[in-house]
């Protein structure tokens, strides 16, 4: 008796426990998948490599609409909004999933918890929504097409959009008000991201009011939504039918008129049954317990994951205005456009009148003018015709060679394109390119060898096989391979006058400048998770960084350097490049090699921009968030523990200081207006060999293991040189 009582206390107790209200700061903790130890880095590739698969695919999407205006058209404004609702759902889960694999990291405020969950359902209604107005668009484009544009007007195309937003956003900031007068008594979400549901499952009473809104809402929205592409699509295909009826006697005019309808309305089709599809899974997969939770959470996730990734692709295949300007963006077709016979009719081409002062010149004889073209003019009448014919081709690039006589449309080697870059490098500072030459190849032979030697050493002691010194003999790898791409070169046009480089390796050199900058700054990040574990899982460390994981990690690495840097600069190397060719800088630079294409680079700019952005933020984050982490921790460990903490991360931290802090200097020398071409150059130099110069020195003086091991080492060449010595002397 004593003992039940004893158990109905206690239980009692516990829910009275249970039910007390948290207070503010709440911080959640996500459940998550349930995965296996040290699977985490294998997980966070997968999902690092699908989220830059979203923003690669969606931002070529978002970029050749807005820059083409052949597709300023209301279905393409429309894509474009879906696009960016796409880009929202994927980025408001992807990103804290990949830190979740990563790091563990399964924590998140209560501020964030909301944000993310708004942006979820927000997601998903103005996904329906958008569908929902896209289809009315398709409507009028079918059933009226002779009214088409003047039916939906700019006005009324933007009115479609903002509504579709706005209904989106009202209807779920109402479901997220009754989050104000709700007491939450627990902090575990069991889910793999938060959600209204999610939320609410952890407030200290019932929720009904909430139950029911959020009800009828999704089936008021997903209704209305169906009823309207349901209507559209029956009337589509009622005219349709009829048109084909008419035309039951031109065949071949029944069939473009099934295929235009075709055209027009399978993509949009197919996204909204994929989205219905993804939506029915999850409803069904929480009507059955038996199933793996793990399974449960995967389904509940695809709505978020699948259209983001299918849509461009869908888009793209389908829609041939949207696939015609976007493959000759990674596709050469090239074709002559014109013949011109100028090159012995330069005098026939007059200048304007009022304009021959421009072409005047003082000369022993007295002042001259031409009234017709010069020869010295033959860049900007290239590039006169070039502005001339893209009008006349939609935006679409044009190439001029006046000594082959001929203009080329979207080629990239015409007849006529200088078949090497020359390299301006430092060629104004005349005889101080001895002193530069010197200095550069001492800091170059430091480079080899402080590398080399690190190298060297932790493949050959024994003692050195942890994974911190693994990921170091793959960071003094990238920096040799890193500085001998580009200074070899650039000690070469010190000595002579005119430095030349093929064009297949200026773009060579290209790559691998870029990649290897990149994977560099991956493996920093990967190293500064080694020194997560090491700090924050002691214990686990071992277990946690495998062999396999340390190898997956590197591969990871270099995969996001390719990711990265690959695209931008295969589209650079497409484009036409048939003026002058002059790079302005050390070596092949990718913005300064782009100056010299005779086409139009918008796109290109955007896309490396971008990539560049993800590169940083991507790294960036994900180094700060590791040693946010472990300053956390050394804040709760006593001094000695602490400061062995810091001893840790001290030769790691003060690499990522100096890379980001000359990086951050190269940034503001290209922004600020009195710095010379020549200073930025000596600027860039200094950043490129700066970190790999370094580096070797850093590590073996904040490490003792290896400060040691590279003694031992060197010191194993003297009992040979002292045992010789003393056989000379006998």
């Amino acid at each position: 008796m004593s003992t039940f009582l004893h158990r109905a206390l206690q239980h009692e107790m516990n829910n009275q426990t249970m039910l007390v209200p948290l207070q503010q700061p709440i911080v959640f903790e996500i459940e998550g998948f349930d995965i296996l130890p040290g699977s985490g880095p294998f997980f966070f590739l997968l999902a690092l490599l699908f989220y830059m698969l979203v923003l690669l695919g969606n931002g070529v999407v978002v970029c050749v609409i807005v820059l083409d205006k052949k597709l300023h058209r209301p279905m393409f404004v429309m894509i474009c909004h879906l696009v960016v609702c796409d880009l929202m759902g994927a980025t408001a889960v992807l990103p804290h999933l990949m830190m979740d694999f990563l790091m563990g990291q399964k924590k998140i405020v209560y501020l964030a918890a909301i944000s993310q969950a708004f942006c979820v359902h927000v997601y998903g209604v103005a996904m329906q929504t958008i569908l929902g107005a896209m289809a009315y668009d398709r409507y009028v484009a079918v059933c009226e097409p002779l009214r088409y544009h003047t039916i939906m007007t700019s006005a009324r195309l933007h009115f479609c959009c903002a509504l579709a937003w706005i209904v989106a956003l009202v209807l779920i900031a109402v479901l997220f008000s009754f989050h104000m007068n709700a007491p939450l008594c627990g902090h575990i979400i069991r889910h793999v991201y938060c959600s209204n549901r999610g939320i609410l499952n952890l407030a200290c009473s019932p929720t009904p009011t909430n139950n029911i809104y959020g009800l009828c809402m999704t089936w008021s929205v997903s209704s209305v939504v169906f009823i309207i592409i349901a209507f559209s699509y029956i009337r589509i295909l009622t005219d349709s039918y009829k048109q084909c009826r008419t035309d039951s006697k031109r065949s071949v005019g029944s069939a473009l008129v099934r295929s235009k309808a075709f055209q027009t309305c399978a993509p949009h089709l197919v996204i909204y049954t994929l989205f219905e599809i993804a939506s029915f899974i999850i409803i069904v997969s929480y009507r059955f317990p038996s199933v793996h939770p793990n399974l449960i959470k995967f389904f509940s996730i695809l709505l978020i994951i699948i259209p983001p990734a299918i849509n461009p692709v869908i888009y793209g295949l389908v829609i041939k205005d949207l696939r015609t300007s976007i493959i000759p963006i990674f596709t050469r077709d090239g074709r002559i456009f014109l013949k011109l016979a100028l090159l012995k009719a330069y005098h026939l081409i007059g200048i304007k009148e009022g304009d021959e002062w421009k072409t005047a010149s003082n000369t022993p004889p007295g002042h001259y003018e031409y009234p017709v073209m010069p020869f010295g003019l033959t860049n900007a009448f290239q590039r006169l015709v070039k502005d001339v014919l893209r009008d006349f081709l939609n935006g679409a690039g044009a190439s001029v060679s006046l000594n082959q006589r001929s203009v080329f449309v979207n080629e990239t080697w015409e007849l006529g394109t200088p078949m090497f870059f020359i390299i301006q490098g430092l060629a104004s500072i005349g005889e101080k390119r001895v002193v530069l030459f010197v200095i550069l190849l001492l800091g170059y032979l430091v480079i080899l060898g402080g590398n080399s030697m690190i190298i060297f050493v932790t493949l050959s002691d024994p003692r050195l096989t942890s994974p911190m010194y693994f990921f170091l003999q793959n960071l003094s790898f990238v920096d040799l391979v890193y500085t001998t791409t580009t200074i070899p070169n650039m000690l070469a046009g010190f000595l002579i006058d005119q430095l030349t480089i093929s064009i297949p390796g200026c773009f060579l050199q290209m790559y691998f400048f870029t990649q290897l900058a990149v994977t560099g700054r991956a493996i920093l990040t990967v190293m500064a998770y080694d020194r997560y574990l090491a700090v924050c899982n002691p214990l686990r460390y071992t277990a946690i960084m495998t062999r396999s994981v340390r190898m997956l990690l590197v591969t990871g690495a270099w995969c996001f350097g390719l990711l990265c840097t690959l695209p931008p600069t295969v589209l650079a190397f497409l484009r036409p490049y048939c003026g002058p060719n002059m790079v302005r800088h050390s070596w092949c630079d990718l913005s300064s090699v782009r100056t010299l294409a005779c086409a139009d680079t918008s796109i290109d700019n955007v896309l490396s921009l971008s990539f560049a952005m993800v590169a940083l933020l991507t790294t960036g984050v994900l180094i700060l968030t590791s040693y946010f982490l472990i300053a956390t921790s050394m804040y709760q460990m006593g001094v000695p523990e602490r400061l062995k903490a810091f001893s840790t991360c001290a030769a790691h931290l003060t690499v990522v200081s100096i890379s980001y802090s000359a990086a951050s200097f190269v940034y503001i020398s290209y922004r600020v207006g009195n710095f010379s071409s020549e200073v930025r150059i000596i600027v860039s130099v200094l950043y490129s060999a700066l970190t790999p110069f370094l580096n070797p020195m850093i590590y073996s003086l904040r490490n003792k293991e290896l400060r040691i091991a590279i003694r031992k080492t060197l010191a194993s060449f003297r009992p040979a040189a002292t045992s010789t010595v003393k056989a000379i002397s006998t």
